[in-house]
């Protein structure tokens, strides 16, 4: 087994993921876990040691890189992806870990929006498609976030809380349906276009779905399946600016990737589907290599 060398941390709204990659770039060790308790340095190495537990030798003391964390602050754009020669970084107190370097997101101020981690995944796509030139969708539990990106630059994007919607308005499933995810891809395709037709009238429409559970029976998945359509269907309709002619990379994981690269290729596009912690992971392995050149240099 390849000895430990680096963790890679990614910091979603809800959770923790972490990764441990060996001197070779082989993967040595995965975990997720819980938000630390706060969003301070130290509450951070604490939370990467609990999740760590036993994995790190005696005496050994790996390194850190981080995205999604606020202490990374954040560059406005338009600005470089993967531009991390001033990223923080601060030595760690505890025992197992060296320090954590900060990696930047890119903030917004018209209309108001901010990537936290999103930029991490771009840059590692950006690694493997060099020449990329369009719409980089990125989603998350939070949020789905449209990055125009150009000549390796984000130019300007827009954040939807279509999955916080989502899960705030679904009727409840059991664990294999949500594991299911969409039922009938006629009620979901169906909704889209509905609600890209007629946004307007997009809360009347999901009022009829609860209507119909009630009065007709309607399945639960059915149900979910119209709801995130009609969503989608609104989210799209409203960033048509961005996808609009556009090549488009869908980055994410999960049933929501699906959905929302159905719903691009029913306008006929034909978008790109990549897993964000693939990504998120080869971004933040490239920023740990730029950070060992820098010491050498």
């Amino acid at each position: 087994m390849s000895k430990p060398e680096m963790i890679a941390v990614h910091c979603l709204s809800d959770h923790l993921k972490l990764w441990v990659m060996g001197s070779d770039g082989t993967l040595v060790a995965q975990r997720a876990g819980d938000s630390p308790a706060s969003s301070d340095h130290a509450a951070l190495q604490q939370a990467i040691l609990r999740l760590l537990d036993g994995e790190i030798a005696h005496g050994q003391n790996l390194s850190v890189i981080c995205c999604g964390h606020e202490l990374g602050g954040a560059a406005s754009v338009p600005c470089g992806i993967g531009a991390w020669e001033d990223a923080p970084y601060l030595p760690a107190d505890q025992p197992g870990l060296s320090g954590i370097t900060y990696l930047p997101g890119i903030v917004q101020q018209r209309p108001a929006a901010r990537l936290s981690g999103e930029e991490t995944a771009i840059a590692g796509f950006l690694i493997q498609n060099e020449k990329f030139d369009g719409v980089a969708l990125c989603l998350t539990p939070a949020q789905s976030s449209w990055v125009h990106i150009s000549a390796s630059e984000a130019v300007s994007f827009r954040n939807f809380v279509t999955p916080q919607l989502s899960a705030a308005l679904s009727p409840p499933m059991n664990a294999k349906a949500e594991a299911d995810g969409i039922a009938d891809d006629s009620d979901f395709l169906g909704a889209v276009e509905q609600a890209m037709t007629r946004p307007a009238a997009i809360a009347a429409e999901i009022g009829s779905i609860r209507a119909e559970m009630q009065l007709s029976a309607l399945p639960a998945d059915r149900a979910r399946a119209r709801l995130n359509g009609l969503l989608i269907g609104i989210e799209l309709a409203a960033a048509r600016p961005y996808w609009l002619g556009q090549q488009v990379a869908v980055i994410g994981d999960g049933p929501w990737t699906g959905l929302y690269s159905g719903a691009l290729s029913a306008q006929g596009l034909q978008p790109r589907q990549v897993s964000s912690s693939a990504m998120t992971l080869a971004g933040m392995a490239r920023a740990h290599m730029a950070k060992e050149r820098g010491k050498t240099t």
